[in-house]
């Protein structure tokens, strides 16, 4: 039987889900506003009683994300796909954000929905605890013999079941970090490659306000800047495996050593707002982007997927790179970059034709070429290292994003064990994690050893009434 996500997670799921997903904004509120539902070349052929056109041709329905060049790319594939043979045909329709497209996917049943679905790679989570909402596409890969060894390994930690089985296909790859304006930096002294931890930050912070820089940190609203610098030490913040060996029945923030790491990212954020070292909490990307072009603010967290957004807003005239995910505390290793972005499932609609079809269209999205394609229209990383040796994305990379190459290095390094929680109710529990970080620059009296308590309590209550309405 399906199983329903608790009542609050359905309220407000449009509402605190990321963009990113973490992991980077495919559409704009404005651009969601003014897409169509039926993009250019997706009008259904004449169908017959069996459900197939007229010409024999299985139509396949894909649920977009994206609008813009990311959307063009994405139509581009099923174009190609689509000429390329006659069995299938891809339409693609945008859907809304991920938050609006994960909502109508719910809402939906198995007859209505689409034959595949974007969704953020934090709300993959809940299809994996939600097995009838797809077909996992490790049953082809293996009837196909098809080689994905060549996806990063971040993308592999996060996206197969505890056996090495994948489960959808990896679309918007990237990962969390901070840009950095290294003309700033350099002028106060400050070592871009120096920054691999919050502790380095926040000295870094001092230089930097010291060289008269305003805003020497912007932290964006997203909880994401926080679970990651978490994973990257190699810390669970939940049981079960950190979610991956079945849904968490309770987090660790209580324990150590998530509770003193959690306690010392609040306290970093503290120390930065009361200095007036951190750019005001409650802007926006687009503000905090024209800060930092304008050199008004030197490091701001984002995820790697924000280049094309900063590179076109300075015309490309700026020199900037992108470091990833830091550790929390100084000194300790870096275990390695678990993915933000997007993916995309094959819906469980029953239709074994129709899954072997998407499937198919999948392998066309997974040549190089097209990976490449997709990430240099959208600022994302290629999901696999085919794509990234490319000469279009080799000469990309040159010219516009020299830093990526570090970022896939990570990627590549990362073992299969580091991954983000797999939080069905992330929502949830992301809304609660950004109330106490506003909560913590907003009231100078509140302790980070007290947001650490009530935090871990109510996650704990989020994670038990989700568990409780199953």
């Amino acid at each position: 039987m399906r199983k329903k996500i608790w009542t609050k997670a359905a309220a407000i799921l449009t509402a605190a889900l990321v963009l990113t997903g973490c992991g980077g904004s495919p559409a704009s509120t404005t651009a969601a506003a003014n897409a169509t539902d039926a993009p250019a070349g997706t009008t259904a052929a004449p169908q017959t009683e069996t459900g197939k056109p007229s010409s024999g041709t299985t139509e396949l329905n894909m649920w977009s994300v994206w609008t813009g060049s990311g959307g063009e790319a994405i139509q581009k594939m099923a174009d190609e796909f689509n000429a390329s043979q006659s069995e299938y045909k891809v339409n693609v329709t945008y859907s809304g954000s991920y938050a609006e497209t994960l909502a109508k996917f719910q809402a939906s049943s198995a007859g209505s929905r689409p034959d595949m679905v974007m969704v953020s790679t934090e709300s993959a989570a809940l299809f994996f605890d939600n097995p009838d909402y797809y077909t996992p596409i490790a049953k082809y890969a293996e009837e196909d013999s098809y080689d994905m060894s060549g996806i990063f390994n971040n993308l592999k930690a996060s996206y197969t079941d505890t056996e090495g089985n994948w489960q959808c296909l990896p679309l918007g790859n990237t990962v969390v970090g901070f840009f950095y304006n290294n003309e700033v930096l350099q002028k106060a002294g400050v070592d871009p490659a120096s920054l691999n931890s919050y502790e380095e930050i926040e000295a870094a912070c001092q230089k930097l306000a010291d060289a008269g820089v305003q805003y020497p940190f912007v932290l964006v609203q997203n909880s994401i800047y926080y679970t990651f610098p978490l994973t990257a030490e190699g810390i669970d913040y939940v049981d079960n495996n950190n979610g991956k060996d079945g849904c968490p029945t309770k987090c660790l923030l209580d324990e150590e050593p998530a509770a003193t790491a959690t306690a010392k990212y609040f306290q970093f954020i503290k120390n930065l707002s009361s200095k007036n070292q951190l750019a005001p909490y409650d802007l926006d990307a687009a503000d905090t982007r024209q800060m930092f072009v304008n050199g008004d603010a030197a490091i701001m967290m984002a995820t790697c997927s924000g280049l094309n957004a900063i590179g076109e807003l300075a015309q490309w005239n700026l020199d900037f790179g992108f470091h990833v995910a830091p550790t929390i505390s100084k000194g300790v290793e870096n275990k390695g970059q678990c993915t933000g972005g997007g993916v995309l499932f094959i819906a469980n609609n029953g239709d074994e034709n129709k899954d072997r079809g998407s499937w198919e269209f999948m392998k066309t999205m997974m040549e190089p070429e097209n990976t490449a394609a997709f990430a240099m229209a959208t600022g994302y990383l290629p999901i696999n290292q085919q794509g990234a040796d490319t000469a279009e994305y080799q000469k990309f990379v040159e010219e516009k994003f020299p830093t990526a190459k570090d970022a896939m290095a990570a990627q590549m390094a990362t073992g299969e064990d580091v991954y983000n929680a797999i939080l069905p109710m992330f929502s949830d529990f992301h809304q609660i994690v950004m109330d106490y970080m506003a909560k913590v620059v907003n009231e100078p009296e509140y302790t980070a050893d007290q947001a650490t308590a009530d935090m871990a309590a109510d996650i704990n209550e989020c994670i038990e009434l989700y568990n409780l309405s199953k």
